[in-house]
């Protein structure tokens, strides 16, 4: 994906609080210690940095009632946050997750 962004081949690529939200706890999850989080994190913001990739704030009211919505139709806790978070951008979403098919969300494939 980040060969496609430089390329020029995707544009306005962005990631939301939500993304990195899980990104935070799949570490903690796994035992990553703090530092080793701060560590992983200043490499996202670095590579944010060098690909031009914005992060967006999605994490409000609406976004928690539709995750709850999409949880109802068999969405895990994090899919649904992240499709929500998708529905109230753009609603398109980079994953090889076919949930996000089943949810209605234009899902961008990781690979071919």
């Amino acid at each position: 994906m980040l060969k496609k962004i430089r390329d020029g081949e995707s544009r306005n690529v962005f990631i939301s609080d939500t993304a990195i939200l899980e990104l935070v706890m799949v570490l903690k999850a796994k035992g990553f210690t703090i530092d080793e989080m701060l560590t992983l994190l200043g490499a996202l913001k670095a590579i944010m940095r060098k690909y031009s990739i914005k992060q967006v704030k999605t994490l409000d009211l609406d976004t928690l009632v539709l995750t709850l919505e999409f949880m109802k139709r068999g969405a895990s806790l994090f899919d649904a946050l992240l499709a929500a978070s998708a529905k109230s951008l753009d609603n398109t979403i980079i994953s090889d997750d076919k949930i996000y098919d089943r949810l209605g969300i234009t899902r961008i494939p990781l690979r071919k």
